[in-house]
């Protein structure tokens, strides 16, 4: 305790909270959040089809995406860096949406 208050002292876990898979900023859970699998985005971050450029929206199923495996402070972190949505994967040859290269 200091000067009558308690002092609150950093943790593991503050470096740990859910951040945006696009910016990295971390996340609130009350702002309206896109998920994708385990990955959180902003709203004004979601990531858009390679293909046809349509957006990522909340809770929206088959989509697929291929990205790096990067070292942060906390750990490994996967950073996604091309989407596709589902119309796009499945009007295209298995495994050659087009916008991949």
């Amino acid at each position: 305790m200091r000067n009558g208050r308690t002092q609150t002292l950093p943790t593991l876990l503050d470096g740990l909270d859910p951040r945006c898979a696009t910016c990295w900023e971390a996340v609130d859970h009350a702002e309206a959040l896109v998920s994708f699998g385990d990955l959180l985005f902003h709203f004004g971050c979601a990531p858009g089809c390679r293909s046809c450029g349509r957006v990522l929206g909340p809770g929206e199923a088959g989509w697929r995406f291929v990205g790096e495996v990067v070292s942060e402070p906390w750990g490994w972190s996967l950073r996604p860096t091309k989407f596709w949505c589902r119309q796009c994967l499945e009007g295209a040859p298995r495994d050659r949406p087009s916008g991949g290269e």
